[in-house]
């Protein structure tokens, strides 16, 4: 499948999740009044992801396509028995569970097959980090330009139809990846028309190959894993107390809070876009490396201000940052896996982010809890802020062994 193609599959996908995800908390929040039955069914949504690892490689290895394929086809029977649900069975706030449980399966099954399939397609290090900019870019404006308006314009209309459009999105990606699957040469990839799949098996690289080359890369996607799994915590951790801190700290009304969320979208959307160039003139070393230090210098710089505007340079960076260091990572990662392994690290690494990403939001939220008892609230989430900022800057110095052995590692396939 081609690239455009892919984008194309990638954004009818995301854009009709968005729209869904959004509805949820709303509509759970207009049921319940609470918030702790809001983060529960975040949390049900997430624990596929934490689990990818176990589950996700065997069903993406023979055939990352047909997987999202297959992803598509599950996500639209789902919907449809529990768009029927919601209408005619009293227990709606069950099925908003369960929908969450069931996008949680496919998104990580779909996301995992792209990650493989994207890998095997054998582009140039250059156009494969353009590739994965232009994904990040299209998950980033289908959640936050996409999904939160017309979700919001679709629940004004009916409750269910923001599923139904879930629905035909993931109807219509299930078409586009069964034309090529039709129409394309059987067990190519988008990288070489004709050619075998690279990912086929699990069985054990050539006799002839390098056991100490294949062990050290491993060693360092393995390091890079733990280095995006501490960098998501700490991250996590503030995203899930930004919402008090806006507003005991900044003292920020509805209206300049979205300002600031717009602020970091715009940031993560240029640090995607700017990612391949960037990691293409000054390396993958350089660039992993600055970006951690922006992360950290950003953080900090979120603590000590004290109102929305001088926090907007501080909020654009630190998405800037981000999506810069997840794309060249991920481009980092893909170019160093063995193919045979592809599926499990891609899995490995949904799997980390998910864990990281919900262990840092409860941790971060019951650190400011516990803390609060003794000082005052509005003093313990700016420290929270020039703390996860330091604590950036030690996993910047303690990243630098697995950053220079992967950037080490990519020189030789820097013409891929």
């Amino acid at each position: 499948m081609s690239p455009s193609r892919t984008l194309i599959v990638a954004a009818t996908s995301n854009v009709g999740d968005n729209i869904s995800l959004f509805a949820v908390p709303w509509l759970l929040t207009g049921f319940t009044h609470s918030a702790i039955v809001v983060a529960l069914a975040s949390a049900v949504g997430r624990v596929p992801g934490v689990l990818a690892r176990y589950w996700a490689p065997s069903l993406v290895r023979d055939s990352p396509l047909r997987a999202m394929r297959n992803s598509c086809l599950i996500r639209v029977a789902v919907l449809g028995v529990l768009s029927a649900c919601y209408v005619w069975l009293p227990a709606q706030e069950a099925v908003l569970f369960a929908f969450m449980a069931a996008v949680g399966i496919t998104d990580i099954l779909f996301d995992v097959a792209l990650d493989t399939h994207i890998a095997n397609g054998r582009l140039p290090s250059r156009e494969l980090a353009r590739l994965n900019g232009n994904v990040r870019t299209i998950e980033l404006v289908s959640s936050d330009f996409v999904g939160r308006p017309v979700g919001s314009l679709l629940l004004g209309v009916a409750p269910v139809l923001p599923f139904l459009v879930n629905l035909a999105t993931s109807a219509v990606s299930a078409v586009l990846l069964a034309m090529r699957t039709a129409t394309g040469p059987r067990g190519t990839v988008h990288g070489d028309p004709g050619a075998p799949e690279t990912v086929a098996t699990d069985a054990a690289p050539a006799a002839t190959s390098d056991d100490s080359a294949r062990e050290r890369r491993i060693s360092t996607l393995r390091g890079l894993i733990a280095v995006t799994v501490a960098l998501t915590a700490v991250y996590s951790a503030l995203l899930g107390i930004q919402v008090l801190y806006a507003r005991l700290v900044l003292h920020a009304g509805p209206t300049s809070f979205a300002v600031l969320l717009t602020v970091s979208a715009v940031g993560s959307i240029a640090g995607a876009k700017v990612s391949p160039a960037l990691t293409n003139l000054l390396g993958y070393r350089a660039t992993a490396t600055s970006m951690i230090a922006i992360m950290s210098a950003a953080f900090v710089g979120q603590g000590l201000a004290r109102s929305t505007w001088t926090a907007s340079p501080a909020y654009a960076a630190g998405g800037f940052a981000v999506a810069c260091w997840a794309v060249a990572t991920t481009t980092a990662r893909q170019l160093i896996c063995p193919a045979h392994l592809r599926p499990s690290f891609a899995a490995r690494a949904q799997a980390a982010g998910a864990a990281a990403s919900l262990l840092g939001m409860v941790l971060g939220g019951l650190v400011v809890w516990a803390v609060t008892t003794a000082v005052p609230e509005r003093s313990v989430l700016w420290a929270a802020f020039v703390v996860g900022g330091l604590a950036v800057a030690v996993i910047g110095g303690a990243a630098q062994r697995p950053i220079r052995a992967a950037w080490s590692l990519m020189k030789p396939n820097s013409g891929r």
